[in-house]
Formats: C-alpha cells, sequence, structure tokens
C-alpha cells in the first residue's frame, strides 16, 4: 500500500509540472506585467495545496464509505491515529515537492529571455522529472514481480501435494509433567 502511495504521488507530482508547464506563457504576461516572483510562488502553493487536498479528502472519504457499499472493510482507520498522522505526512512532503519543483523554475525565469526565444529549460528540472517518472516504473515493476511471485508460491503451495496422508496421522496429547498446574 505505501509503494501505490509513492507511484501515486510521483505521478501527482510529474502531472501537476506538466499541467504547470503548460500555463508558462501566463507565468510570463503576469511578471511582465509587475508581478513578484513571491506573489507567483503564493498563487502556485494555494492551488496545488487546494488541489491536493481534495484529492485527499475525496480519498479518505471513499475509504470510510467503503464498508456501506462493498463487503470489504478498512478497521486499521478506526482504531490507529498513526495512520491519520501518516497520510498528512505524505499530504505535506507530496505538497511541498508538488511545490517547491515547478515554482523554483517558473518562478525566477526572466521573462525577456523567453521573448527573445533564448528561454532554456532548467537541466536539473528535467532530469528529476525523468528520475521521478523512472522511480514510478521501478517501482510498479517491482510490484508487479513481487505479486506474480507470491501468486505462484502461493498456487504452489495450496496444490502441492504434502506427501503425508493427513486422515492417517495420529495425535496424542501428553501429560504437561513441566508446568504444573
Amino acid at each position: 500500500a505505501f509503494l501505490i502511495v509513492v507511484i501515486s504521488c510521483f505521478n501527482y507530482i510529474n502531472l501537476t509540472n506538466s499541467m504547470y508547464a503548460r500555463r508558462i506563457m501566463e507565468f510570463f504576461v503576469r511578471k511582465v506585467h509587475g508581478a513578484r516572483a513571491i506573489n507567483l510562488l503564493k498563487q502556485y502553493a494555494f492551488e496545488s495545496f487546494i488541489l491536493l487536498l481534495i484529492g485527499f479528502l475525496l480519498a479518505i472519504t471513499l475509504i470510510e464509505l467503503l464498508p456501506y457499499v462493498s463487503d470489504y472493510s478498512v478497521s486499521f482507520m478506526t482504531q490507529s491515529i498513526m495512520f491519520y498522522g501518516g497520510l498528512t505526512g505524505v499530504l505535506l512532503i507530496t505538497f511541498m515537492l508538488s511545490v517547491a519543483l515547478p515554482s523554483s523554475a517558473f518562478a525566477f525565469i526572466n521573462p525577456l529571455k523567453f521573448a527573445n526565444g533564448t528561454f532554456v529549460s532548467n537541466p536539473i528540472m528535467k532530469r528529476l522529472s525523468k528520475s521521478l517518472i523512472v522511480v514510478q516504473f521501478v517501482v510498479s515493476f517491482l510490484l508487479l514481480a513481487g505479486s506474480i511471485t507470491i501468486s505462484k508460491q502461493l498456487d504452489f503451495v495450496t496444490d502441492k501435494s504434502p506427501g503425508i496422508t493427513i486422515s492417517d496421522v495420529v495425535t496424542v496429547d501428553l501429560p504437561n509433567f513441566y508446568y504444573p498446574n
């Protein structure tokens, strides 16, 4: 479950980066008209936080409604505050990564270089985005390989003959000599 959350966080970060890369012209127009970099960072952080918060609240609501619509229930959520603490931690880490990466690329770029056509994208951002995608695919591959291996092992254990006939086994209860009552 943790690896699936990591994959979804990396996917969210990559999707928000590409979404805001399409809005790069809006950021440059606002900078040309006098917007400061800190104002752009605040706007980007607020938009990202609202989007992320809505997603997490929707996920928690769906998990809480799960026992009412199906036979499955998630019992650890009502018993442990650790789940909600971990969820809050994941929310904050994802928020920091999804805001810090694109905002550092967009907010401090000179719009005149973009207008002249000499705008060069940040190579660190490109490498970071590619590495997030690679990590996402590696974790997905590990999850798939692990689930296939576990499935094959379970099939082997259930289908393999134990080598004895269980109905012919005799058990004898011995008196308890070592731990008298």
